[in-house]
């Protein structure tokens, strides 16, 4: 009967009857409410909200939309979500509150892309089970095939052997001669070739262990390159590493620095893993460091745009135009944070107005966070609700806790198909906050576990299926009140209950630090 209603409020709505048709709308709402139906009802809201968008009724409109978006919050509807926003959007607009008519239209863009993303993620995911079982399927018929050739050879043999026992009946002398040579020959062929054979295996064994152990002094070198764990608590203090490269030597490494008493810390994953990776990591940590220390800069977008023009000039140094082309796919993600104490005139409330230095304005003393990324975000897990930050931040609430985003740029440290300076992005952190800076490594291993940390995962089929970044949200978010070293244990169970027998995809590190 409701979606009835809904029907007759369309066509009449479209013939020009409005009366009646908000009429059947208005009974449509009711039925549904009728029948407890929360889903039904609150879409129901939403077309309600969007007729009075045509009947020039705009406070009717946003109250209905609003009441459906934040029901669609609770059942997380991403479609009744987007539905809602997009009615709101227009609402606030003709009702001349535009602030919040952009805030709308922007949530409605990002459910958009969410939507689409996870569209193209299912099919990635489809088309790499394709090939794998398509290659797999070619590896048995060629494995078939050279069984059934030697085989055959063998059955040659067996005939050619018959054939010449006959001969040797007719014809003892000279085939007792002939086999007495075609022995003594093939023991000679055989021995030689179990010679070679032989020296093929030292050869390899030798070739094996030099490689080894040329990988395992570059991972004493980069492990060297390292912040050590003293050095990160004399400028961390209370925090934790989680880091588990997928081979020997990683191209994911973490970065920690203090001058003039202000602290940095970054994650970095550059193109690649094991030695190409490591390789460019060196790179990568030395450009930072460079642009710390030699250029004297402090501002993270100003140390990631520097950074970003040193990477290039080392990579391409002597290069011609080809090989410059080539290299757009070297360089690194990154997040870079920077700490510092100050006396600052700051305030407490809702997220503020950025001042003319690009920090929020008000009153107090503060510890400021500044930061710049590339295509890696960073999460603050606060108990308070009380945001005071500029840039670009997401918020999200679970229970008592709130997960604040700050955004990186949508662009790597190096050479890009669009080139921009980094933006900075500032908040001001309150006591008892967690920030977290990580490599993409753990939200995209693939798992076949059942479970997330110990509880039942129903999000998920138990083959085949990406962590995902808002699973590593809900877990940190989950664990952001333990000490950061039973943080870090948890982390690590949980990454190999997940990964199961499935193979490590790519290097996994995570940062956390208690304020």
């Amino acid at each position: 009967a409701a979606s009835v209603l809904q029907d007759l409020s369309e066509i009449e709505f479209r013939k020009g009857n409005k009366e009646l048709g908000l009429k059947y709308a208005l009974q449509m709402v009711d039925e549904m409410k009728r029948l407890k139906d929360d889903f039904n009802y609150n879409s129901g809201k939403v077309f309600l909200g969007e007729k009075y968008l045509y009947l020039k009724e705009y406070q009717k409109a946003v109250s209905n939309c609003a009441s459906a978006y934040e029901s669609a919050l609770k059942i997380e509807s991403l479609g009744l979500q987007k539905s809602a926003c997009k009615c709101l959007s227009k609402a606030y607009y003709y009702t001349g509150e535009h602030k919040k008519a952009y805030e709308y239209e922007m949530r409605f863009q990002e459910l958009e892309d969410s939507i689409l993303n996870d569209n193209v993620s299912l099919d990635l995911a489809k088309r790499e089970f394709e090939f794998g079982y398509q290659l797999k399927a070619e590896k048995d018929s060629l494995e078939q095939a050279r069984i059934s050739e030697i085989q055959e050879l063998e059955h040659q043999s067996e005939i050619k052997r018959q054939r010449n026992l006959t001969y040797f009946g007719l014809i003892l002398a000279a085939i007792l001669l002939m086999l007495t040579l075609y022995v003594f020959r093939n023991f000679q062929k055989k021995k030689k070739v179990n010679r070679e054979i032989l020296l093929s295996k030292e050869i390899i064994e030798v070739k094996n262990k030099e490689i080894t152990d040329s990988i395992n002094y570059a991972k004493r070198i980069q492990t060297a390159m390292l912040p050590s764990a003293s050095h990160c608590a004399d400028v961390l203090k209370d925090f934790f590493v989680f880091y588990e490269p997928k081979d020997i030597v990683a191209g994911d490494f973490y970065w920690v620095k203090e001058k003039n008493e202000v602290k940095y810390f970054a994650v970095a994953d550059c193109t690649g893993h094991g030695v190409p990776g490591a390789m460019m990591s060196v790179v990568c940590n030395n450009a930072l460091n460079r642009s710390l220390r030699e250029f004297d800069l402090s501002d993270p977008g100003e140390i990631l745009n520097k950074t970003r023009e040193l990477v290039i000039a080392e990579l391409n140094k002597g290069n011609d135009e080809k090989e410059i082309a080539r290299s757009i796919k070297d360089g690194m993600d990154i997040a870079l944070v920077r700490i510092e104490q100050e006396q600052e005139q700051l305030g407490r409330g809702s997220v503020a107005q950025a001042d003319s230095s690009g920090w929020p304005s008000g009153k107090g003393s503060c510890l400021k966070l500044s930061y710049a990324g590339a295509y890696n975000s960073l999460f603050i897990v606060r108990l308070s609700k009380e945001i005071n930050a500029s840039g670009e931040v997401n918020i999200r609430s679970y229970g008592d806790l709130n997960l604040i985003e700050l955004k990186a740029d949508k662009q790597p440290v190096g050479i890009g198909h669009s080139k921009k300076d980094f933006t900075t992005k500032r908040i001001v952190l309150e006591p008892d906050d967690m920030i977290y800076a990580f490599s993409d490594g753990y939200a995209d291993q693939f798992g076949n576990a059942s479970q997330i940390d110990g509880q039942k995962n129903t999000s998920y089929k138990p083959q085949g299926k990406k962590f995902k970044s808002s699973n590593l949200k809900k877990l940190l978010v989950k664990i952001s009140k333990e000490p950061v070293q039973v943080q870090q244990t948890k982390l690590a169970h949980n990454f190999e209950s997940w990964k199961g027998d499935i193979e490590q995809l790519d290097d996994v590190c995570v940062i956390g630090v208690r304020v």
